[in-house]
């Protein structure tokens, strides 16, 4: 048994909360101030001019504290929330959750705080032919908590990860139900 089965806080929950404390529910607060940013565009498959997404000012020190991450991100997240037809702000709020803000990726280390880039702590199953990562994590196995080693796929970019998001939840047949109701920000998390 999952702990939200039991009444804990499950990924749904989170998300919710998360996703309200981007400002969706009509609350201020401060990340709110990324609805405001100016949407850049690019030519290319994804939304963002390199000189916006400046990696040198993140590759050292990682993402200075959420407006910084969001800023960082909010071009990616609408591109890829467009191509799944799911809220960006939903996007911002669960790789906010899954990163703690981007303050904590698979694979960080002093010198590469960002890790391998997974924004959304997507796995490296048998079928992933890219970079992985192996990273001790906590699982639950018959509603008890086991620390073991996992890894997790590993990009070069923001961007990449993204984009991996896009096609992870499309090529999946458990995340059909989700993709369904996208349009209904709540309905699609509690499908995720």
């Amino acid at each position: 048994m999952e702990p939200s089965a039991q009444g804990g806080l499950g990924l749904s929950d989170m998300l919710i909360r998360q996703f309200d404390d981007l400002g969706t529910a009509g609350d201020v607060s401060p990340v709110t101030q990324f609805n405001s940013l100016p949407e850049r565009r690019s030519p290319t498959s994804m939304p963002m001019v390199s000189s916006f997404y400046d990696a040198e000012s993140i590759s050292d020190a990682g993402y200075r504290d959420p407006e910084h991450f969001v800023q960082h991100l909010r071009p990616l997240a609408e591109n890829a929330g467009a191509s799944l037809g799911v809220d960006a702000n939903l996007l911002l709020a669960q790789a906010a959750l899954e990163t703690g803000w981007g303050a904590h990726f698979v694979g960080a280390t002093p010198g590469r705080p960002l890790g391998g880039h997974n924004l959304f702590n997507i796995k490296a199953g048998a079928d992933w032919q890219g970079p992985r990562i192996s990273q001790s994590t906590l699982e639950f196995r018959d509603g008890l908590p086991v620390r073991e080693s996992a890894q997790f796929r590993a990009y070069a970019s923001a961007q990449e990860s993204f984009e991996d998001y896009v096609e992870f939840l499309r090529g999946s047949v458990r995340y059909e139900q989700a993709l369904a109701v996208a349009g209904d920000s709540r309905a699609y998390i509690r499908e995720l």
